[in-house]
């Protein structure tokens, strides 16, 4: 019976020992598996960046192919117009017309001419701004996306340091009970031993009283 107690002493500082190993592996792996989800956020946002960083790309090409087909539509209707203009002026000439009747009829003319031009303008130029507003909109993702790509990644590192840390703390903690079992077992051993040194002695000294 003398033997339970540190026997049972040690054992329970193995089993901390033990225990504390085992939490530090799990809380370990538990970091990982955290860094893990983060970093595969990050990747997925980076991978948004740049389909929208291609997206904005493109609806910058778009914007400005819609104001290079503005130029070309409103050219060809100045060509247009000017050449039904001019026929007007020379069929009237041919037909020996004069006086304000047929200058109505050219400056009328004109300002239908006009008229098509500026819609024909403000058409393109609405479409050019939405394609450059559909680029802004991209960008501004871009921005988002790396922002979150950013945060994913800093709380991957953040995983893996609390994980570093918890595993530390556990392997502590499993290290101070296996540390205070042991020395409570060495203790009690200690103790008994002088406690018996003591008994023995006390009896040594008991029996040359008595012989003498």
């Amino acid at each position: 019976m003398a033997f339970m107690v540190p026997a049972l002493s040690a054992l329970s500082g193995g089993l901390s020992l033990i225990g504390g190993m085992q939490a530090a592996s799990q809380a370990q792996a538990a970091g990982e598996y955290q860094r893990a989800i983060a970093l595969n956020e990050a990747t997925i946002r980076e991978r948004n960046a740049r389909a929208a960083e291609r997206d904005a790309e493109i609806a910058d090409e778009n914007a400005r192919r819609a104001g290079l087909i503005t130029q070309e539509r409103a050219r060809d209707q100045d060509f247009s117009a000017a050449d039904e203009i001019g026929g007007v002026i020379v069929a009237q000439g041919a037909s020996g017309l004069r006086g304000a009747s047929p200058t109505r009829n050219v400056s009328a003319l004109r300002m239908l001419a006009g008229r098509d031009r500026s819609r024909i303008v403000a058409e393109g130029g609405a479409e050019s701004r939405e394609f450059r507003t559909q680029a802004d909109a991209f960008r501004t993702e871009v921005a988002d996306q790396r922002s979150g790509a950013a945060s994913a990644r800093a709380d991957a590192a953040m995983a893996r340091r609390n994980a570093r840390a918890d595993a530390t703390q556990a392997r502590l903690s499993g290290l101070s009970g296996a540390i205070s079992g042991f020395t409570s077992a060495g203790e009690f051993l200690l103790d008994g031993k002088l406690r018996s040194k003591a008994r023995s002695d006390f009896d040594s000294t008991f029996r040359r009283k008595r012989t003498g």
